[in-house]
């Protein structure tokens, strides 16, 4: 844990200026709030899904929100050598491609035989949901890295050279009466778990042992794409600069999500993007973030019980 509290007190020596730090919290704020006022994300930006024009919507949905910050940097005139080069631009477009190919791809439906139950239906559409997710973040980065990256490390944080999962187990003990409190919430219980008890009579925990570890995974890629390429990848880019772009972006990742779960995207991303930018590694968040989606299902699932 001391090492954890270190690499915080030094990255906010080296990275936090008033200015940039105020002007994006700030920006942040108006977002939320505009976002969970007027529902912007599911009405709006979602209501193009199933047709091509939204995959242009998406990259530019999280590519304003990325490349914002990069925008405040230069117009308070903080210098980042980084951004003359032709590689920061085309590395980060591409991880913003990706993931909002992810979100974008539509024919989950058209892969799901006709005549099954309605519970076979419903999880054989979700179990696909989390495989294609996984399949499109692997292809992508596994892909860029063999195929593109110029300078290669580490596939972008995937050692576990020095990895200490202690902290880690020490920060999720912490986490444990939050996500306790939270289970006790009407919006919460909305969303967990992901895989919704109501579709299921019997065999809840069949359907769930299937469905769960590829969920999961996909939080794996979703580290290994976020704190992997826009961390570590694009650090010789942005130096330290790297982390808030990159913690706003996935603060708007969350907007479809319970509100205080949106809120506190910003400050765990933010917090892992520190991790990773220091021991170039993505197995603490890889760690955090499954735990954290584990125990939010398995909270949700025993208050479904107990309520």
């Amino acid at each position: 844990m001391k090492k954890i509290i270190e690499y915080i007190r030094s990255f906010w020596k080296l990275d936090f200026d008033l200015k940039i730090y105020g002007l994006t919290v700030l920006s942040l704020v108006i977002a939320i709030f505009f976002n969970y006022k007027y529902d912007f994300e599911d009405s709006v930006v979602d209501s193009f899904r199933g047709q091509w024009i939204s995959l242009f919507y998406y990259i530019l949905y999280y590519g304003v929100a990325y490349y914002y910050v990069i925008f405040l940097y230069w117009i308070v005139g903080k210098k980042i050598p980084g951004l003359k080069e032709r590689w920061f631009w085309g590395t980060s477009f591409f991880i913003i491609l990706v993931f909002s190919i992810k979100v974008f791809y539509p024919w989950y439906n058209e892969l799901v035989p006709d005549g099954l139950s309605v519970p076979n239906r419903y999880f054989l559409h979700k179990w696909l949901r989390s495989a294609i997710g996984v399949g499109i973040f692997l292809i992508g980065i596994v892909g860029f890295y063999k195929l593109i990256d110029r300078d290669k490390s580490d596939w972008y944080g995937m050692t576990t050279k020095g990895f200490n999962w202690r902290p880690y187990a020490i920060m999720l003990l912490i986490m444990l009466p939050l996500i306790a409190i939270a289970a006790t919430q009407p919006d919460f219980l909305k969303v967990y778990p992901r895989l919704r008890l109501n579709y299921f009579k019997e065999n809840y925990l069949q359907y769930f042992l299937g469905y769960e570890p590829f969920y999961l995974l996909n939080f794996v890629m979703l580290e290994w794409l976020i704190r992997g390429m826009m961390v570590i990848g694009l650090v010789r880019y942005l130096g330290h600069r790297v982390v808030l772009p990159m913690a706003v972006m996935y603060c708007v990742i969350h907007f479809g999500k319970p509100l205080g779960e949106c809120i506190s995207s910003f400050f765990g991303g933010y917090l892992l993007g520190i991790f990773a930018y220091y021991s170039r590694s993505i197995w603490g968040g890889i760690m955090i973030h499954m735990g954290i989606a584990f125990l939010m299902d398995l909270a949700a699932i025993i208050a479904f019980y107990l309520m």
